[in-house]
């Protein structure tokens, strides 16, 4: 849901200004779970769908206008099933960073985000970083901000 900004004042009951339901490309299409989000460099806004292990792209272009409508996703991606997904975060080069299990987060660069994958054959991340140090790594982001994203600390 899209609530705008002049609409955030207190006591607005209204209706969001924009839902989107989102699905696979499927047949048939396979409902998506919007639970944690990130904003790429283009203005997409992806999503991580925890029940679904995966992370999905909501193009920019279906962002703006208003009421409820059923959006496709250009890409579904799936991580494996001991995947605990959380906040993610998009660096400078495109790549999304995100929590993975207890000690482990991953980078899935921006040619593993652009192909669909499913649980029988689950996206392997390009990096994988593991310590016992970590612990449990559920929020990600990157100061300043990386390039290109709307963000008042964000790079020039």
């Amino acid at each position: 849901m899209r609530f705008d900004k002049a609409r955030l004042a207190h006591g607005d009951t209204r209706a969001p200004d924009l839902t989107l339901s989102v699905t696979t490309s499927d047949d048939p299409p396979k409902d998506l779970a919007a639970n944690f989000l990130a904003f790429d460099a283009h203005g997409n806004l992806w999503a991580l769908d925890f029940a679904g292990n995966g992370a999905f792209e909501i193009a920019k272009a279906n962002l703006v206008g208003t009421g409820a409508h059923t959006v496709v996703s250009p890409a579904h991606v799936v991580l494996a099933v001991q995947a605990v997904l959380g906040r993610p975060a998009f660096d400078d080069g495109g790549s999304l960073w995100l929590p993975l299990s207890q000690g482990k987060f991953g980078k899935l660069t921006p040619a593993l985000l652009s192909v669909s994958t499913d649980a029988g054959a689950p996206t392997t991340p390009a990096v994988v970083i593991s310590s016992s140090d970590i612990g449990s790594a559920d929020s990600f982001a990157f100061f300043p901000a990386a390039v290109g994203l709307p963000l008042a600390s964000a790079q020039p």
